[in-house]
Formats: C-alpha cells, sequence, structure tokens
C-alpha cells in the first residue's frame, strides 16, 4: 500500500476540523476531502451546487467502496453514542480501508489494563516500512480513540522523493516506482533516475512541466496536479483546442489514430477546470 502525504494530512485535518457547516455531506465523506475540497463544499450553498459538487467528489472516488467501509464501521465500531462511522476507527478504516495486520489486547500491553488495538498499513515496494496506529478504549464505552500514529519507512531524501512524487509521478509505473523505493544509497538512484530518462525524453518532459505550471494554476493546486496539467504532461500539446467561454468549457483534440478529445469543464465557476470526459473517435467522425 503506497501511503501519499496527502493521506496524513486528510486524515489530521478530518480528525480537528468542525464539522457543523458540512453535516449536509453524506456519512464519512468529509473524511475523504482535501482543504481545496473543503473550502469548495463550504460553498455550495443549495442543493444543485451540492449535487454538482458531489458528482466531483466520486469521479475520482469508489462509491461504492466507500459505503462498504461505512457500513462495516457501523456495524464493527459503533457506541451507544456514536456511530461507527463517527470513532476514530471507523475514520480510519473510511479512509485507509482494512488494515494489513490488527493485533487486539482485550487486556491491554501495559500498566493501564485498558483495552487496545494496533492497526498495521504495510507500504508497497519497501520490505519491512509501515505506518501504525493505536487506539485505546480510554472510557470503558466501546470509542477506542486513536492515541499514537507511527511510521516506519527507509529513508528517501527530499531530493529523491519529489523526483518521485511529483516530477515523473504521471510517467513511471507502479512497477519502476516499486523497483525505485527498494534501492538504497543515493548512488543505486542516481542510476535508476538515468536509466529511466535515456527511455524518454526528460528535456520535453520537464518543458511540458513548466507550462503546465505557468498556465493550468488554479486558485488550490499548481498547474501540475490539476486535469489540464495532468493531460498536458502526458499527452503534450492538442492540436486543436475550442474554447467555450459561454459555458466555462474547453475541448482539447489529438489527431491521433484513433482522435482522441477531452472535455474540461469549469463546474463550480471559480476557474478550476476539471475533466468531465475523454472520448475517442477516428478523425474522420464529425464533432458536435
Amino acid at each position: 500500500m503506497y501511503f501519499p502525504k496527502a493521506v496524513s494530512a486528510i486524515l489530521l485535518a478530518a480528525s480537528t476540523l468542525p464539522a457543523q457547516d458540512l453535516d449536509w455531506l453524506p456519512p464519512g465523506v468529509l473524511y475523504l476531502l482535501t482543504e481545496p475540497e473543503r473550502s469548495q463544499a463550504r460553498s455550495a450553498r443549495n442543493e444543485a451546487t451540492r449535487q454538482v459538487f458531489l458528482k466531483l467528489v466520486w469521479r475520482t472516488r469508489d462509491p461504492v467502496e466507500h459505503e462498504r467501509r461505512v457500513n462495516y464501521s457501523n456495524a464493527r465500531f459503533g457506541t451507544d453514542a456514536l456511530a461507527g462511522w463517527k470513532t476514530d476507527r471507523g475514520r480510519h478504516y473510511i479512509v485507509l480501508g482494512p488494515a494489513d495486520e490488527v493485533h487486539a489486547y482485550p487486556k491491554g500491553v501495559d500498566a493501564s489494563g485498558l483495552s487496545q488495538e494496533q492497526w498495521r498499513y504495510n507500504r508497497a515496494g519497501a520490505s519491512g516500512d509501515y505506518v501504525e496506529y493505536r487506539f485505546i478504549d480510554a472510557a470503558k464505552d466501546g470509542s477506542y480513540p486513536l492515541i499514537l500514529s507511527s511510521e516506519r519507512r527507509s529513508a528517501l531524501p527530499e531530493l529523491y522523493a519529489a523526483w518521485l512524487d511529483e516530477d515523473v509521478a504521471y510517467i513511471i509505473s507502479p512497477e519502476e516506482r516499486a523497483d525505485f523505493l527498494r534501492l538504497r544509497g543515493d548512488a543505486e538512484r542516481d542510476s535508476f533516475i538515468e536509466a529511466f530518462w535515456s527511455k524518454r525524453n526528460r528535456a520535453e518532459h520537464y518543458r511540458r512541466f513548466a507550462y503546465a505550471n505557468e498556465r493550468f494554476r488554479d486558485k488550490a493546486l499548481p498547474g501540475w496536479k490539476t486535469d489540464r496539467g495532468r493531460v498536458y504532461i502526458t499527452q503534450g500539446p492538442a492540436a486543436e483546442i475550442i474554447v467555450r467561454p459561454a459555458v466555462r468549457r474547453e475541448y482539447w483534440i489529438y489527431q491521433s489514430d484513433p482522435q482522441t478529445r477531452y472535455v474540461f469543464e469549469d463546474l463550480l465557476g471559480d476557474g478550476a477546470y476539471t475533466l468531465v470526459s475523454s472520448t475517442r473517435n477516428q478523425p474522420d467522425e464529425k464533432r458536435n
């Protein structure tokens, strides 16, 4: 399992954020949202904009799996006072899914004698690396609040972490990523990076990356993290771009075989263009 920094940030924010202004969200959805998404949710003041917002949320998440996790949390972690999805164990289960290892200690593991659970999530591609959470039934009411989180990971210098998680995030394969995380020492990492670029056009990639940051930045994200930035980095310049300001929409057309068309739309009117569809047609097919 790969844990990006965003996962820790989401768990922390979800544990401290007052939810009164977001109580219209379905159970557990608050835990999935990034800070920019929470800001968008707060600005959704009517039912129509809220439904649009939820459509955007489920575009990048699995609603069926989320519902399964919420139901499991309610069945497994609920107390007389709290629904399971509102507990710390429920929150972690909804965000992270089933742990790779769960160790339950009904009589505790220290002098307190309180019941405890330890959940461990193993990191993919790095043997022995994990994130661990400890929950303790401090009030003896079955709520098991989180008391400790810890992690063990192979040291990855910031330079190489940035290369992996930003520079080549869209173009490195899962197998290459796992291989890179197994390396020990900067010399091995440097050799890997040189071999990686020997199969790709490094200069063109960084040109696209810089252009995406300059051209497609929005209020919440650097350009390379936006949908338009991602498509530009991975696909390059479109052969044709059609802009429809009246409907806040852009069409990017790539003259591949078959022809590919990406449609981006500013769904919330805040300048953040979301990919709403991608289609492949024969080059001679008539466009709408």
